[in-house]
């Protein structure tokens, strides 16, 4: 597997119009494509205890190359004056011997801590070992991808299962060059409401992609306009702009009049959001591209397995039963076209064998009856996916998280 890891990075670092630096395609990537494998630069324990988890990321730190610490503090860290406080009260009391750190490193420390907590993806999460106690997990900064901006509707999947102590990013869709590569810093599921939330608490912006923004999926029109030439039917040109509230015009919001702006908001993200997840999956198998198969399929699990979830929460035992099967026969089909494209030992192949059996483990817990819908989210990355990315992006240098750390 590490030979497939083996690659020079298709992509360059720059300053975006308004989302701080960005990684931008250096060259065409193809659907599939391996775009970044990289290395853990710092980590730090993940544990119960937050001064355990303090400890050992100013540990860590200290022990890095004045190069790799130039870099990290580079990085943004969203600023929060209530954990400042808890931080500054921590760094700045005594050790044993009395004495303490010098104001200047004391303040160091809290910038550190907030710039991992922007940026940090899950490295190994913590588990529950066969006597009970808990192992502790990691956490780590991966300096390229804390370079990657978010979009609900990404072009990267990612995940940091696949290798230990390695982020990998592969291309979900045809990257051109000069695009710029982004991830989902969460799971990018309905409501629209939670993820605007969790968007600017955890990272201080709010999101305006196209799914965010309630338009039509740019990547879904290019889907349409190759499938008319494959039936060998000219493009119809697109003369209206972007199409938003499920295909009416801005200003034509439908015959709801009754509804706030936000509950109208959320009927549209969901009947969107739906119809962009099974267009896209239309789309693909009748163009017959492989690639776009496997993660079109892979999203369209985890969009049912969100379906799922809610369903359980409505107490609706028949309609999670109906998206736990369509969540299992989108992620069979994607691991299907996945080995016809790569050989079954491929690391995307892994990843989507190892999401469904994090939904086979759920099967008797959730399905049949138990609280445990939540249960399958066993891949840190993907478009739609996944587990979220971490913490800050602000008006800074941006970050990422395999699941927002928010515990220091």
């Amino acid at each position: 597997m590490a030979d497939q890891l083996s690659i020079e990075d298709p992509f360059e670092a720059r300053l975006t119009d308004e989302m701080g630096m960005g990684l931008f395609a250096t060259r065409d990537i193809d659907t599939g494509e391996y775009v970044i494998a990289e290395k853990c630069a710092l980590w730090r324990l993940k544990t119960e205890d937050k001064l355990v988890n303090l400890d050992s990321l100013v540990e860590n730190y200290e022990a890095l190359d004045q190069d790799t610490k130039t870099k990290i503090l580079d990085l943004y860290g969203l600023y929060n004056a209530e954990y400042a406080a808890v931080f500054r009260s921590y760094f700045a009391a005594p050790y044993p011997d009395g004495s303490r750190d010098p104001d200047e490193k004391i303040e160091l420390y809290i910038r550190l801590a907030f710039i991992f907590r922007s940026n940090n993806f899950q490295i190994l999460e913590q588990r529950r070992l066969p006597d009970g106690r808990m192992a502790a997990g990691k956490s780590g900064i991966f300096l390229n991808a804390s370079r990657m901006n978010h979009s609900c509707d990404s072009n990267v999947f990612w995940s940091t299962d696949l290798t230990t102590g390695y982020f990998v990013g592969i291309a979900s869709r045809n990257i051109k060059e000069g695009d710029e590569l982004t991830i989902s810093y969460i799971v990018p599921t309905p409501p629209l409401a939670m993820r605007r939330e969790l968007i600017e608490s955890g990272w201080g912006f709010t999101c305006n992609c196209e799914v965010c923004s309630l338009q039509d999926s740019t990547y879904n029109q290019l889907l349409e306009e190759a499938l008319e030439l494959h039936r060998g039917v000219a493009p119809q040109e697109n003369t209206g702009g972007p199409v938003n509230y499920v295909g009416q015009q801005p200003g034509n919001e439908g015959e709801n009049r009754g509804e706030g702006e936000g509950e109208r908001e959320e009927r549209d993200d969901e009947i969107l959001f739906q119809e962009r997840v099974e267009r896209r999956c239309e789309l693909v198998d009748e163009l017959g591209w492989l690639p776009e198969q496997f993660f079109a399929h892979f999203q369209a699990s985890g969009y049912n397995h969100y379906r799922m979830t809610k369903a359980f929460s409505e107490n609706n035992a028949g309609d999670a039963n109906d998206f736990y099967n369509e969540a299992c026969a989108h992620i069979a089909t994607s691991i299907e076209v996945g080995a016809q494209v790569w050989g079954r030992h491929d690391l995307k192949l892994a990843a989507a064998r190892s999401y469904q059996r994090a939904l086979f483990d759920i099967a008797d817990s959730s399905v049949n009856g138990a609280n445990g819908a939540n249960g399958a989210n066993g891949v840190n990355g993907a478009n739609g996916v996944n587990g979220g990315h971490g913490g800050g992006h602000g008006g800074g240098n941006g970050g990422s998280d395999g699941s927002y750390d928010s515990d220091e």
